[in-house]
């Protein structure tokens, strides 16, 4: 939730793309917290897509990289819950 706030003050349309990546991986996959953490890895991807500057892409990747990281043992809850 804190790095959405960033995220809209910083890049105000990638954040219109995580939320849409966080609405179709909620969908998709039911479960809140593996939606946010889809979302989260996918930005960089989407940010390629859509032609984003290359620094822009690689400060989305590392913050993937953190937040993932941050959230590994929600993760690994939320998948061991999901077998």
């Amino acid at each position: 939730a804190t790095s959405t706030g960033a995220f809209i003050f910083l890049d105000p349309w990638s954040t219109g793309g995580l939320f849409l990546l966080f609405g179709v991986a909620r969908v998709a996959l039911r479960n809140t917290v593996l939606a946010a953490m889809a979302a989260f890895g996918l930005l960089p991807l989407l940010s390629g897509i859509t032609g984003q500057p290359a620094p822009r892409i690689l400060g989305f990747a590392a913050l993937a990289a953190m937040i993932l990281f941050a959230h590994r043992a929600n993760l690994k809850e939320e998948l061991l819950q999901n077998d």
